[in-house]
């Protein structure tokens, strides 16, 4: 039931990325490099939805090890692609995990389910504590159109056309980005042509 449930907010979530002006903004970092934690913090609860699910599907000594293990994962994302906040969920994933290499059995009692929320809260202002020392202290620059046009930078996650899944750094700020043509790979030199909100439009720059 669960893992129907937790399809559905997924769809419904994609489908509010593409058509609400609302959601990118649950998306960005501020320009000093100060994560939103609204949405990661509903991806957290939703790791306790979840947990159920994968309860039944693996053994109970090997469950604790997988969310783990993809926690870890998930930092690992969060430090090599900066701005896809896998950190908050990844840090929730273990500390559900070591929990249940504990013997706390989350899901037994209302009190189970009350310690793996606070646990869970608890991750999310850790995780954003750390998050905002380990981040280079950046001067406030303007989002205004006019002011990132014309700007250098390069890519940290592939540009692509019609899409704003790309990740580009311009002056130490990483800014979702599409591209006005091709593809642009990673590390490639951009140049901003265009901004709207919370993304920008590039292109190569030979």
């Amino acid at each position: 039931m669960f893992a129907k449930m937790n399809k559905k907010i997924f769809f419904r979530a994609f489908r509010l990325r593409r058509h609400s002006p609302c959601i990118p903004w649950l998306l960005k970092r501020d320009p000093q490099h100060k994560p939103n934690l609204t949405l990661p913090f509903i991806a957290s609860c939703l790791l306790l939805l979840d947990y159920t699910m994968l309860e039944t599907l693996l053994d109970p000594s090997v469950l604790p090890w997988v969310l783990i293990v993809a926690g870890a994962i998930f930092l690992v994302i969060e430090a090599t692609t900066p701005g896809f906040f896998m950190a908050v969920p990844g840090t929730a994933m273990i500390v559900l995990g070591l929990m249940v290499l504990a013997g706390v059995d989350i899901f037994a009692s209302p009190i189970g389910v009350g310690v793996a929320v606070l646990a869970a809260i608890v991750a999310a202002v850790i995780s954003v504590l750390l998050y905002r020392r380990l981040s280079p202290d950046q001067e406030p620059i303007t989002t205004g159109r006019d002011s990132l046009i014309g700007k250098t930078g390069h890519v940290v996650v592939e540009v692509v056309p019609d899409t704003i899944s790309g990740k580009v750094d311009i002056a130490g700020v990483v800014w979702s980005a599409k591209s006005t043509g091709a593809k642009i790979a990673a590390g490639t030199k951009i140049q901003v042509t265009a901004a709207s909100g919370v993304h920008i439009t590039v292109e190569e720059v030979s």
